[in-house]
């Protein structure tokens, strides 16, 4: 009897060393899973993403009640904080989900998509995500920073982001095409006005590619100084108050024709605030890509670029990010906010 009892625990223990362990998983996190038939059946026989349950063992978040869910959800390593945190915060599968196939999802930024998206029920998880990654959980002008990188042609310039004070683009040009005083509407000054040379060359072959198309473009402003900026930003302050400043005249350091990357134009002799009436607009919108330049103040972006509609000001950012950006019918702060950070 003794021996048949002996015998019998032997063929237990061997019965258990024997069950095929799941690809991928230690023996540990093995016998972890053994603690809980059903969770363990549920990995082996049941799981879409097994790999998702192995990376919440490897750091130590796997929680056996959420099994089922750790098993809906792709996961890669770096998303495993996070994906406690939204448990923890009452999101299901689906939220998750959906958070985590955005390229573009922070993992850094997840508590503040949480506290957004509660305090701002309307908008969808991914906007929320745009959003926060653009910076609008805090007002502008607050955690500004300093462009290190002024030689990038794509540098975003905004409220957010600023250039070091006094900044003088490294070389400049006479802008062509400019304006002619008492004929285009806006212009007003007798100097030559002057780009940032690679932005000037492609706006001289915007500019002939419009002429072939028998359309006239011409730059009634360009490149400002930092003082000059300082000065047409506070004279409108101290005639229009804070609130209408702000919408339509950047602060120094914050103003992209400080970079000398930006050119107001005007179309066919037209009022240059008007120039989005006239039959020959749609060109520009159409073609300023293949030259490197977006529209970079579009009517519905406001809100994220924090600056007025304006169909006149052009920004130079080279050819791949301008086609990027105006192919999808974006601003310049949403492509970065939509960089794929999964590469």
């Amino acid at each position: 009897m003794k021996k048949l009892l002996v015998l019998s625990m032997l063929l237990l223990l061997e019965g258990c060393k024997s069950e095929p362990a799941i690809e991928g998983f230690t023996e540990d996190q093995m016998a972890e899973l053994r603690k809980h038939e059903e969770v363990l059946n549920k990995v082996r026989d049941q799981c879409e993403y097994q790999e998702s349950v192995r990376l919440m063992m490897d750091a130590g978040a796997f929680n056996a009640d959420d099994v089922e869910l750790y098993c809906q959800i792709p996961l890669r390593a770096e998303l495993v904080p996070s994906l406690t945190t939204l448990v923890t915060a009452g999101y299901d599968a689906d939220q998750i989900k959906t958070l985590f196939d955005l390229n573009f999802y922070r993992p850094e930024n997840t508590a503040r998509y949480l506290n957004y998206a509660a305090d701002n029920p309307q908008y969808s998880l991914e906007d929320v995500v745009v959003r926060i990654n653009i910076g609008l959980d805090v007002p502008f002008f607050t955690n500004t920073h300093v462009i290190e990188d002024t030689s990038d042609f794509g540098m975003l310039i905004n409220k957010y982001n600023e250039l070091p004070e006094g900044y003088e683009p490294a070389e400049l040009m006479i802008t062509p095409s400019p304006c002619t005083i008492g004929f285009h509407f806006s212009c007003s000054f007798n100097d030559p006005q002057y780009v940032e040379k690679t932005a000037g060359e492609h706006f001289q072959q915007l500019v002939d590619a419009a002429a072939e198309a028998g359309i006239k473009i011409n730059a009634i402003a360009s490149y400002r100084s930092y003082d000059y900026q300082y000065n047409l930003y506070h004279y409108y302050l101290n005639e229009q108050g804070q609130e209408y400043a702000d919408l339509y005249y950047a602060r120094p350091g914050q103003s992209e024709h400080n970079s000398g990357l930006a050119i107001d134009v005007t179309m066919n002799d037209m009022n240059y605030n008007e120039i989005e009436l006239g039959a020959d607009y749609p060109w520009l919108l159409e073609h300023m890509a293949d030259y490197g330049f977006i529209l970079r103040y579009p009517e519905d972006k406001t809100e994220y670029t924090g600056f007025g509609y304006e169909s006149w000001h052009l920004r130079y950012v080279g050819e791949e990010i301008a086609k990027v950006v105006m192919e999808n019918n974006w601003c310049l702060e949403e492509y970065y906010a939509r960089m794929d950070v999964t590469k």
